[in-house]
């Protein structure tokens, strides 16, 4: 998932979660091999885990949440960088939120079209 937590994610839209090399634990573009030109990443369906200081609640259902770090969404975040709409809790687990990623990425597509 994009975005780790700084400000400096204003303006950009989640267009995927990126997936990382199968040989590869890790995904880091810089480290591994330099600037990234391009990186597969896959719309959908994703458990993350539920932000501690803004954590996404049952009300929430139905409307966006937001990317905090790269495993974690928040009900809020000072960014706003949208993860996608909120979906339910994983297994009934409020730790755990499912998330569809899917209505970011067309929310994105449709307002830059």
């Amino acid at each position: 998932m994009l975005g780790d937590g700084r400000d400096e994610v204003a303006g950009l839209r989640l267009l995927g979660v990126v997936q990382a090399d199968e040989l590869q634990d890790t995904f880091d573009s810089i480290k591994t091999y330099g600037p990234a030109t391009s990186v597969n990443t896959k719309r959908g369906v994703f458990v993350f885990a539920n932000s501690i200081s803004s954590p996404v609640v049952q009300g929430d259902l139905g409307y966006d949440v937001y990317v905090q770090d790269n495993q974690t969404v928040a009900h809020s975040t000072t960014h706003s960088l949208v993860a996608g709409i909120f979906v339910g809790f994983y297994q009934g687990n409020t730790s755990w939120v499912i998330v569809d990623s899917t209505a970011a990425s067309f929310a994105a597509s449709a307002a830059t079209s």
